[in-house]
């Protein structure tokens, strides 16, 4: 009897079990489809969010060249929060900004651009946005008023040696009013910490970046140097012109520096009348030069020189 039980009990066993593992391996099945399902649904918000953004990324970089003199509205006799200051930092920035100063003749950026889309991304142009000079008179720029010409400041020393990357180098002589776009500059441009403070900055502009243009498949990136120089009082920002593709827009970028607000930038001209000079002090401060010093407030301008037969 107990015989004649045992097979009966096993293949009931074996049933069950095969009947739980198809269970199992249905709801596996549809658990695997599910998660599927999430990532593909997942995997289009992501292509749509990149289809209806921008065509490209761009992440701000370390400027290739710092300023080396600033220049106040008003001339200070009083030194402030910056007396203690040995280097150059955020609260040297904060300083800047609130005086709302501007650094003498040549400012420069560099920043990353990189393609976002499956198409081919082309970076057509580069021009300026909401280009303020308010004492250029028809392009002469000698014997004009000025705002700009209190107290003239060069910085504390900044920590860092900078890097050095491939890159594209754009330039623009900000004080021309019929020159908005970029151009190429030549080579030989200034680096990192390469320009003395008294020293006249040499910008040589070439043919204008529209003429080479840039193509970048998806994820690929460019690095971008520009400059801008100029000889007169400027308010400024920077317009980037990408197709991607049958898409044709401008975008702006930001490139306003660490003491100033909004994306835009501000210039000074140089070769100016300075009230006073604030100076470092190395190891102790900033300082204004002592009464009777020899040391005058002079800081240089730019020579430009731009390349007027190629378009």
């Amino acid at each position: 009897m107990l015989a004649a039980l045992i097979p009966t009990v096993l293949f009931g066993s074996v049933a069950v079990y095969q009947g739980y593992r198809a269970t199992n391996a249905t709801e596996q099945s549809a658990d695997a489809d599910q998660a599927g399902k999430k990532r593909d649904a997942a995997e289009d918000e992501k292509n749509k969010a990149v289809d209806e953004g921008p065509p490209v990324s761009v992440t701000p970089g370390e400027p290739p060249t710092y300023p080396t003199a600033f220049v106040l509205k008003q001339e200070r006799h009083y030194i402030g929060p910056i007396g203690k200051v040995t280097d150059w930092g955020d609260e040297f920035n904060a300083w800047l900004k609130a005086e709302e100063a501007r650094p003498v003749g040549l400012y420069s950026v560099r920043f990353t651009v990189k393609a976002l889309r499956d198409d081919t991304t082309i970076i057509q142009d580069f021009k300026l946005k909401d280009r303020q000079c308010p004492f250029e008179i028809a392009g002469v720029n000698e014997n004009l008023d000025v705002n700009y010409k209190g107290t003239l400041v060069y910085p504390p020393p900044l920590g860092g040696s900078g890097e050095d990357v491939t890159r594209d180098v754009l330039g623009f002589d900000v004080a021309q009013y019929d020159e908005t776009q970029a151009r190429i500059v030549q080579k030989g441009y200034p680096k990192l910490g390469g320009i003395a403070p008294q020293r006249e900055h040499e910008i040589f502009l070439r043919h204008r970046f529209a003429t080479k243009t840039v193509a970048l498949e998806q994820n690929d990136a460019r690095t971008f140097d520009v400059y801008f120089a100029g000889g007169l009082e400027c308010t400024f920002g920077l317009e980037m012109n990408v197709t991607s593709g049958d898409v044709d827009t401008w975008m702006e970028i930001d490139i306003s520096p660490a003491w100033m607000d909004g994306k835009g930038a501000a210039l000074a001209p140089g070769y100016k009348e300075y009230g006073n000079l604030v100076r470092p002090d190395p190891g102790k401060g900033m300082i204004f030069t002592p009464i009777g010093s020899s040391e005058k407030p002079f800081a240089p301008g730019v020579h430009i020189t731009a390349d007027d037969v190629t378009p």
